[in-house]
């Protein structure tokens, strides 16, 4: 499962705030200097804590069909069939927000993968 972490907090556990810092004072120690071996970098990212984020999934709208109602256009992402003139409740979430899809939030930016 991937880990995804906050790299601004973890460069800034890399630097002791105060070099000159032994930690006798009480103060937590994360790193006094920039001789790490591979094996003392792998031990600091397992062990920092996760950050909250979402993986953003691409896609765009993609014409299919054409009925009384209008146009009928699918996700590309989740292949779930739109007809944005047709009057639901679904219509006023996708005005709202044009650019991600109603049904499984892609991001609608024209690009899929």
């Amino acid at each position: 499962m991937k880990k995804y972490i906050d790299a601004e907090a973890f460069m800034d556990a890399l630097y002791s705030i105060d070099p000159e810092n032994d930690g006798s004072d009480g103060c937590t120690i994360i790193a006094q200097n920039m001789d790490y071996t591979s094996a003392d970098l792998e031990a600091m990212v397992d062990g920092f804590p996760a950050a909250d984020v979402m993986e953003i999934v691409h896609a765009r709208w993609e014409y299919v069909a054409e009925n009384s109602t209008g146009k009928i256009m699918i996700c590309t992402a989740c292949k779930q069939p739109y007809n944005p003139n047709k009057d639901d409740v679904r219509l006023k979430r996708a005005v709202e927000n044009p650019n991600f899809c109603l049904f499984c939030g892609a991001k609608m930016d024209g690009i899929h993968e």
